[in-house]
């Protein structure tokens, strides 16, 4: 299920919180391991497996 774009407060999630929804033109973007953003490289610090999101913050998205 597709998201908007949100920030802070708005998310539904709470402050601080920024959630980028998918698709040209609407502000989606994604930031992750390998990528630089203002001379700071993003790395894994901790892996583990990637799991479903729970419920009750897909449900504060929806």
């Amino acid at each position: 299920m597709p998201v908007a774009s949100t920030s802070g407060a708005s998310s539904g999630l709470g402050p601080g919180i920024d959630v980028r929804g998918p698709g040209r033109g609407t502000g989606g973007y994604l930031i992750g391991p390998g990528s630089v953003v203002d001379g700071v490289a993003y790395v894994v610090e901790r892996s583990g497996p990637i799991v479903p999101l729970p419920s009750w913050i897909a449900e504060r998205l929806g």
